[in-house]
């Protein structure tokens, strides 16, 4: 594994920044014991949440430095600006990451449920639902895109998760028949919020 992150993180480095997001898989897992001590004296809410918030963050700086070569109105960002994306980035995945707290102290999901759910959610809002689209505008072609992206969007809280989740256990968390439409809904309400308010409102801010 060590082998395959640093691989990872050479080809990312050299040719393709979005590549470091797999390294960042890879070494994080071969990390979970010391990142797990760190985390140990947190809130289990925080042991998420924090590492979610900087995987998720990094996520995005990984995607912004992918589209630094292309033109800025080609750029699939918050915002072409590279300082003003990562800016939104800190909006937006503290909101994600707090949904997703929110409900993890409250609910077990299993490993393979968090990834599901997060890359689906991926799936849907990226580049505004386009990327579900094209699923079925570009046959093929355009499912292999949605994988990659729900990959991408599944990793950062799947690996957040595995680091915080011995201090989760320590709460009485249960499963019910609801809590994945709870968490669609929820997670459709972060989504609607951040696009409808937060991104806007941090736009005019910054002018």
């Amino acid at each position: 594994m060590w082998v395959a992150g640093v691989a990872c993180t050479l080809i990312g480095v050299s040719d393709s920044p979005m590549l470091l997001v797999l390294a960042m898989w890879f070494l994080g897992r071969l990390a979970r014991a010391p990142l797990r001590r760190l985390v140990s004296r947190l809130q289990p809410w925080l042991a998420f949440a924090a590492p979610g918030f900087v995987f998720g963050l990094l996520t995005e700086a990984f995607a912004i430095w992918n589209n630094l070569a292309l033109p800025p109105e080609k750029r699939v960002l918050m915002s072409p600006d590279p300082a003003r994306g990562l800016a939104f980035g800190v909006l937006y995945y503290s909101m994600l990451i707090g949904t997703w707290s929110a409900l993890l102290v409250r609910y077990a999901f299993t490993k393979r449920e968090l990834f599901v759910a997060a890359g689906v959610y991926g799936v849907m809002v990226e580049e505004v639902g386009q990327v579900f689209v094209r699923i079925f505008a570009v046959p093929g072609l355009g499912l292999l895109y949605a994988l990659i992206v729900a990959c991408i969007y599944g990793i950062f809280p799947l690996l957040a998760y595995e680091v915080g989740e011995v201090r989760l256990a320590t709460l009485p968390r249960r499963r019910t028949r609801w809590m994945h439409a709870l968490a669609a809904g929820a997670l459709a309400a972060e989504w609607l919020a951040f696009g409808i308010l937060v991104l806007p409102a941090a736009r005019w801010l910054a002018g």
